[in-house]
This record gives structure tokens, C-alpha cells and sequence, in this order.
């Protein structure tokens, strides 16, 4: 949690070691690690690139090792999050996307099909926060479409 403030993330979601992953070996060694996650498949995000250096930039001037100003981002903290997933296949719409709040019930999107059929509501189980969103129109049954933070 110390490495992650000193980041400057403005969302920390807390999760468990899956095993044999980089995450867990380097907690076994007693290396913190803070797993940044930012933009989307296949592409190189400017934004979220610029905000992967701030991070590093501000642990490094926390850690005195440089002088930097680098402002203080309001940060919240998940206790749980979930991928909401496509219960069918089709052309995906979206209604709410990263950094938007909800509410239980909330439609954040739609599933259809191209000639009209009918529309399946994706809709949030409980109040929170999208971090992550899938951008891709059309999708299959499983997708991963939003991720949602949970406070307690």
C-alpha cells in the first residue's frame, strides 16, 4: 500500500497473490510491487503512458532519489472488483465507461445484434467505480466488458 501512494494511483484495487505470477514471487522475496494497469490492448495510449512515468517519477521523489513536484491525486481504494461479463454474444454498445460511478441496477450498456434483434441490458450488480472497459463492438458470450470497484 506504501509503494502504491507513493505511485500516486488513483485507484488501488486490493487483491490476492495468484500463484506463480511475478506479483507473488517478488512478495515471497520481499519486493513490494505495484501492478500498473493503463490503456488497452493493441495500442499505445499516450495518456496512460505519460501517467506510468508520473507514477514512476513520484515514487522515485518519494523515495528521495529525485526532486519533483508532482501533484497529489485524490486516491480510492477498492476493497473487491469484478469483470462484469457478456452473457451472449453481439455488437456491444456502451452507455458508461472508465471513471464513471454506479449504482446497482444501472444500465452500462447494451448487447444487440446487427439486424435489430433484441437488446440484453448489462447492468451493475452493486454500487462502484468502472476502471477498466471493453472498447470492442462486437464481443462473445464471456467477454470481460466492465471492471467495477467495490468499497466497503
Amino acid at each position: 500500500m506504501k509503494l502504491a501512494h507513493e505511485f500516486n494511483m488513483p485507484h488501488v484495487v486490493k487483491t490476492g497473490l495468484i500463484t506463480n505470477s511475478f506479483r507473488k514471487v517478488a512478495h515471497s522475496k520481499g519486493i513490494p510491487i505495484v501492478v500498473f494497469e493503463g490503456g488497452e490492448s493493441l495500442r499505445m495510449d499516450e495518456f496512460s503512458i505519460n501517467e506510468g512515468i508520473r507514477g514512476i517519477i513520484s515514487v522515485m521523489a518519494a523515495r528521495g532519489m529525485i526532486k519533483s513536484k508532482v501533484p497529489k491525486v485524490k486516491s480510492v481504494t477498492f476493497e473487491t472488483n469484478t469483470w462484469l461479463r457478456a452473457h451472449r454474444s453481439g455488437v456491444f454498445v456502451l452507455y458508461k465507461t472508465s471513471g464513471d460511478k454506479v449504482k446497482k441496477g444501472d444500465v452500462l450498456g447494451i448487447i444487440t445484434d446487427p439486424y435489430g434483434g433484441p437488446e440484453t441490458k448489462v447492468k451493475a450488480r452493486q454500487n462502484g467505480i468502472i476502471f477498466g472497459h471493453n472498447n470492442k463492438p462486437v464481443i462473445n458470450q464471456g467477454d470481460a466488458l466492465f471492471h467495477i470497484g467495490y468499497s466497503k
